[in-house]
């Protein structure tokens, strides 16, 4: 075939059940072949969401190849295509008019002679790989896929031709009209966010938010059917909701993130740990963070010796650690018959970090959680609130501590939607991180390989309670400007506050710097209401933080005080805590 690659365009047309109906009809043998209408309407719809259409020559025919808006892969056939866009959530009927704004124009379909190749001569890898979507189940085939289902997969000139002039001779559909797929597509809404919210990885009502190539940031919160918005109270698809926010990358799990800092993509890729075969469970203790015998948490990876616990004996049937069981009923579940996902989903403390079942609090008599879901924090006490605006109050600003020009100054690693003072903020947090390199060997997690110290400075999360460092906040100390003393910290409410982390640059060392920004820490904290502070002491230098700075072992009636607390602690370290004594202010205030 020696003619140049064809042309053709596909006009976008909101057609959502033409897709379910095609990859239904795609499932019986042969069955696709004779609805070529119920094809192209399948290909209209696709073009609506920004799906890119593309030609490969192949043995003198030409193959048609389909790349998704949302992971960037490529698509051998018709169904395939369908497949992908039913699992993220693509025939949903939410927000329709949106179609109409973002896709004036048809998708135009371009060639290449590469089987990989694409219009914009990028390629993104697929990160995993998605779910079997529910009531579907697709063949299984060892050999590559034939486009048996999908008779547009082999085109000659002359069919191209036909399918350009068909494809471009209707108007786009009046909008109206869809509605009349609504139903069916609303009896199977199983799209991307109902499987993160059954396996347990976000919450209804989650906020989250997506930056637009014009810098504004559109927020919502998760349903199971889309995305609300918060400022216009549509519910978007994850792709329309990328689109309303004004954002062009078509990739709509990567650019919509939650309040932690984790995209829809982290998030699926967590389900996938949590749902297929590689899921890994810790292999040291949480508490003590030895090996052994351990039991597993059946809600996360970590794991923990019965005896770190205070149990005898291993109990029976499913356990759940104490981080992943509400801090009223001690379960992870609120009731298991419970109907009402809002009263099993939990509220978690933005400061303690400690987890509520909704229903358990409304048995206590708290009732307003519209209030509280659509805010951007929530604290389970007045003191954790207390708290939280304390802290608020200092990042960023540097304190006097004495006439030597020496200043404080508390920060924490940005979110990705506070954009102001990045650059600021996280070159001081890479100074940070160097005094405390010039301190330390080099410490890293011996299982995952994690730089604990560079994760802890930039405040980074985890599935695993261990390695979850989102809380953690950075002191530095400064003389003229230069940073010459570090602490990190992290504080769980009024209860306790822990500091891993101490060090001095070598040249500023036995001058008292250390106790000094330990002694502002400790004052700021007594100002807050804190009770107590933490630390991991090696033997080494356990004498000087018990004689100079007055802290004590920890006993293990100590440590079981604070089991709903996931310490960073390292082996062959002690324990050591202080209790904090409140200033009168704080007596007065209260």
């Amino acid at each position: 075939m020696g003619s140049a690659a064809p042309v053709a365009s596909v006009e976008p047309e909101y057609c959502p059940q033409a897709v379910i109906d095609w990859y239904n009809l795609t499932a019986l043998k042969g069955q696709g072949a004779f609805n070529r209408d119920l094809s192209l309407k399948a290909k209209k719809h696709l073009s609506a969401l920004g799906w890119r259409f593309w030609y490969v020559n192949k043995k003198d025919r030409w193959e048609l190849r389909y790349t998704s808006p949302n992971n960037g892969k490529n698509y051998i056939s018709l169904r395939r295509a369908c497949k992908s866009c039913i699992e993220d959530g693509g025939c949903m009927p939410q927000n329709v008019p949106l179609v109409q704004q973002n896709n004036p124009s048809p998708t135009t379909v371009s060639s290449s002679s590469s089987d990989h190749a694409q219009p914009n001569k990028k390629k993104k890898k697929q990160e995993g790989k998605c779910k079997d979507i529910a009531g579907v189940q697709p063949r299984r085939f060892k050999k590559r896929e034939m486009d048996d289902d999908d008779d547009d997969g082999y085109y000659s000139e002359e069919e191209l031709d036909e399918a350009s002039i068909s494809a471009c001779g209707k108007r786009v559909r009046s909008l109206d009209g869809a509605q009349g797929y609504s139903d069916s597509s609303q009896r199977n809404p199983r799209g991307i966010i109902s499987q993160l919210m059954d396996n347990k990885v976000v919450g209804l009502y989650s906020s989250v938010f997506c930056r637009g190539t014009n810098n504004e940031v559109k927020k919502g919160k998760l349903l199971r059917c889309g995305i609300a918005c918060d400022c216009c109270g549509f519910v978007f698809s994850l792709t329309r909701f990328e689109a309303h926010a004004g954002c062009k990358k078509h990739r709509p799990s990567a650019t919509i993130f939650l309040e932690d800092g984790r995209s829809l993509l982290d998030c699926q890729r967590e389900a996938m740990k949590e749902e297929g075969p590689e899921i890994v469970n810790d292999s040291i203790c949480s508490v003590c963070h030895y090996g052994g015998e351990l039991m597993l948490c059946d809600c996360c990876p970590s794991s923990f010796h019965p005896y770190c616990l205070g149990l005898d004996h291993v109990p029976d049937g499913e356990w759940f650690c104490p981080p992943c069981s509400c801090k009223i009923c001690n379960r992870p579940r609120y009731r298991d018959d419970c109907a009402n996902d809002m009263d099993n989903s939990f509220l978690v403390c933005d400061q303690c970090e400690r987890r509520y079942h909704i229903g358990c609090l409304k048995v206590g008599g708290f009732t307003s959680f519209g209030n509280h879901l659509n805010d951007k924090n929530w604290f389970c006490n007045t003191g954790c609130e207390k708290v939280f605006l304390g802290l608020q109050k200092l990042i960023g600003k540097p304190f006097c501590v004495s006439e030597d020009n020496l200043t404080w100054t508390l920060m924490k690693a940005v979110k990705s939607d506070e954009l102001e003072g990045l650059s600021q903020n996280e070159s001081k947090l890479s100074v940070a991180l160097g005094v405390l390199r010039e301190c330390f060997d080099p410490v890293l997690d011996a299982f995952f390989g994690r730089d604990i110290v560079t994760d802890v400075i930039f405040s980074r999360g985890s599935e695993l309670n261990r390695l979850n460092f989102r809380g953690f906040y950075t002191v530095v100390l400064e003389k003229n400007g230069e940073v010459i003393s570090v602490a990190t910290i992290r504080i769980f409410g009024q209860k306790v506050a822990e500091i891993p982390f101490v060090g001095t640059r070598r040249q500023y060392r036995r001058l008292g710097m250390c106790r000094i920004l330990m002694n502002e820490i400790e004052k700021q904290l007594s100002y807050l209401g804190v009770e107590r502070v933490v630390l991991p002491s090696s033997h080494y230098v356990i004498d000087t933080w018990r004689n100079s700075f007055g802290f004590e072992r920890m006993t293990n009636s100590d440590k079981s005080l604070f089991l709903d607390y996931t310490f960073l602690d390292f082996q062959d370290t002690i324990m050591c805590h202080k209790p904090l004594v409140a200033p009168l202010m704080n007596y007065y205030m209260a």
